[in-house]
């Protein structure tokens, strides 16, 4: 009888631990895929968040600059008039270190008191250049500032004489701060600081973000990231927040039933 029982325990305990262990496997694996699936949603989810607050906050400077633009377009106002109101306007809103006009023949306007030199012409430079070609509102390419030495983009859009004549180009400077904008919207727990990575890189130009689901960010990429100075002021940022989105990553690999 002993004999028996100890043959069927024999069979019975590596069937049982057997069982237990293939349990706790499948136990592990699908619990783990759960974990990471739901981070990796997290990720997406905030870094589509980020990027339409920084698509909120370009759109919002593209319309005080527009109104702007319409607001001189349709006053009239005397030259002197028109140029203390671009200077107020200047001063007034944050992150817009000026507003000014080219003109069809040659004039240069600027609401930050600047100066061109004598053989400055603005219909020569880009920004006019593309300003000429649209009928809307929208940012031109990022370029130094001679002024303020700061990466800016350029608001342009083709303004006319207020008999409806064309007039030439308005354009409306925005300091390039993104990564100062993103650092305030940055959360405290580790899965919404990792997914900073994902909002930098596409800020920098990488369709990481968009590859991962979060639709909107390379658009935001394109629109104001087409220079090395400030992919290189990114990829600090990046480095940085990258410590974070590994940390989380080593916590689910660690995860354990």
């Amino acid at each position: 009888m002993k004999s028996l029982k100890s043959k069927m325990m024999a069979v019975i305990i590596p069937m049982v631990i057997l069982a237990i262990g293939s349990i706790s496997i499948f136990s592990y694996y699908f619990a783990k895929n759960i974990i990471v699936k739901n981070a990796n949603e997290i990720l997406i989810q905030t870094s589509q968040a980020y990027a339409n607050k920084i698509d909120g906050w370009l759109t919002m400077h593209l319309e005080m600059i527009d109104s702007v633009k319409e607001a001189v377009e349709k006053s009239a106002l005397a030259p002197d008039a028109e140029l203390d109101y671009l200077k107020h306007m200047v001063n007034k809103f944050d992150n817009v270190s000026d507003l000014y006009i080219g003109t069809v023949d040659g004039q240069m306007i600027d609401g930050a008191g600047w100066i061109p030199p004598d053989d400055y012409d603005p219909r020569q430079r880009p920004w006019y250049q593309e300003g000429m070609n649209k009928d809307k509102i929208n940012f031109s390419k990022p370029f130094l500032d001679k002024v303020t030495k700061e990466m800016v983009v350029g608001a342009v859009v083709q303004i006319d004489h207020y008999d409806g004549t064309k007039r030439g180009v308005f354009s409306g400077d925005v300091s390039l701060f993104v990564d100062e904008l993103v650092t305030e919207f940055s959360a405290t727990s580790e899965e919404l600081l990792a997914s900073l990575e994902n909002v930098l890189a596409a800020i920098e130009g990488v369709a990481l973000a968009a590859n991962e689901g979060a639709e909107g960010t390379t658009d935001i990429a394109n629109r104001i990231c087409d220079t090395n100075d400030k992919a290189n002021e990114v990829r600090t940022i990046v480095t940085k927040t990258k410590k974070s989105a590994e940390k989380l990553k080593v916590e689910i690999d660690r995860f354990k039933i």
